[in-house]
């Protein structure tokens, strides 16, 4: 049934998917760094390592949930011209994604935090 043609871009998206592990904390930090490098970011760290430990927690170590946290906290802190990224503008992209949300949920409820 795949062969159709109608079906050929879903059957290439289907080969070439694969699952990336979530990271541990060190593995975020190292991700986040990374991606900022490859975008063309050279200066101090841009995170405080409390907005490190708040991605962490909202994002699990999911790596594309890494991404939309910290592209939400990147415009946050553009908005209110801020230079760096902290754990309020986590939190904020935290609370407009309905994914983390949940997860933030699911940690609070097991282990009370």
């Amino acid at each position: 049934m795949l062969k159709r043609p109608i079906l050929r871009q879903l059957e290439d998206n289907m080969s070439f998917a694969f699952q990336i592990p979530a990271l541990d904390r060190d593995g975020l930090e190292s991700y986040v760094a990374h991606r900022l490098n490859k975008a063309g970011y050279s200066g101090p760290h841009m995170l405080t390592p409390q907005a490190l430990d708040a991605l962490y927690e909202g994002s699990q170590g999911v790596p594309r949930l890494i991404n939309v946290l910290c592209h939400k906290a990147l415009m946050v802190a553009f908005g209110k011209g801020d230079q760096s990224i902290d754990k309020s503008h986590i939190e904020s992209a935290i609370d407009d994604t309905e994914v983390a949300k949940r997860e933030k949920s699911l940690v609070q409820r097991l282990f009370g935090q």
